[in-house]
């Protein structure tokens, strides 16, 4: 069994959906082969690739060759679905752009109290210590990489993400944004109060509409500083598509309650704690546990066609 060097929002998300994938791609040591990107998730890879090249040359100029559209591109996108992703991708950030949420963006980056930071790999040690409380939980390695974080002209922290969900498919905009584009509209069950210079949904916590954006962004939160269960705005630009047709951006703008936070980290904790104790499946015996370890391996080890063995050598 591998050791694992860190947890990140999607391995906790894998082992929340299904333990058995979680120890076959992360602590098999016949670990099966990363598939190829599919045509949806290039999508969004692409739009990442626009957003942020545009924002940053409009920010600071041509000064980090890491963000020039080509690079980013090339490196978030794979080589088997460019010609389709290019095309769509652009589509998504003309949309973007045209309904104005772009400029909205770079307008409050602008005046943001700090550099803003983009695709930036984030790892650290975090404790989720509880003041107060005579239980503490210890600590976890975490890895993540926001999509940008800035701190407001007033002094908030504001953690940012993009979605694109369903260009080849059909998604709706997730509940509790605080405007939907073009219409300007505002989700019938939001409430929006400022923080400051910031406007926030304090009608729904982002928890309470969707856990796994949730859960990402408060670890990138932690991963930046903030305390467990702390208050800072988690930010979502969803750009829900029906099929490659119509593109709405659903602008989320939520907090994240404290209880969510500190019970995410426990699970983080307790998840960094299994796969460094040896003893992985505890709801088995400690022979039936390491009996599924080995089955599970040699599941892993069958998963490696030779087409797939091709691939892998390629990325």
């Amino acid at each position: 069994m591998k050791t694992i060097q860190y947890l990140s929002p999607s391995s906790i998300a894998k082992y929340k959906d299904n333990p058995d994938e979680f120890y076959m791609n992360y602590l098999s040591d016949k670990a099966p082969p990363r598939f190829p990107q599919t045509g949806p998730m290039s999508v969004g890879s692409a739009f990442d690739a626009y957003v942020k090249s545009y924002l940053h040359q409009q920010l600071f100029g041509n000064t980090d060759p890491r963000f020039d559209f080509q690079t980013l591109f090339e490196a978030q996108v794979e080589p088997q679905v460019r010609d389709t992703a290019l095309p769509a991708g652009k589509k998504c950030f003309d949309a973007y752009k045209d309904t104005g949420a772009l400029s909205d963006l770079m307008i409050m980056l602008s005046k943001a109290s700090n550099t803003p930071r983009f695709e930036f790999d984030l790892r650290g040690v975090v404790d989720g210590h509880r003041e107060g409380v005579q239980l503490q939980f210890g600590t976890v390695v975490l890895l993540g990489k926001p999509d940008v974080h800035f701190v407001s002209k007033e002094g908030v922290d504001v953690i940012l993400d993009w979605k694109v969900n369903g260009f080849y498919s059909t998604a709706s905009p997730t509940k509790g944004y605080i405007k939907l584009r073009p219409d300007g509209s505002r989700h019938k069950e939001a409430f929006v109060q400022w923080d400051r210079d910031i406007e926030v949904n304090v009608a729904h916590t982002l928890d309470q509409t969707r856990e796994e954006w949730a859960a990402q962004l408060s670890i990138y939160g932690w991963l930046l500083g903030m305390k467990v269960g702390s208050r800072f705005v988690v930010a979502i630009d969803q750009l829900a598509c029906r099929k490659d047709r119509d593109i709405r951006i659903a602008e989320h703008r939520a907090y994240v309650r404290d209880v969510f936070q500190h019970e995410l980290f426990r699970k983080a904790q307790h998840l960094w704690d299994l796969c460094h104790s040896g003893y992985f499946f505890r709801e088995l015996t400690l022979e039936e546990s390491q009996k599924k370890c080995e089955l599970l391996d040699n599941m892993a080890a069958s998963m490696w066609s030779d087409d797939q063995a091709d691939f892998a050598k390629m990325l």
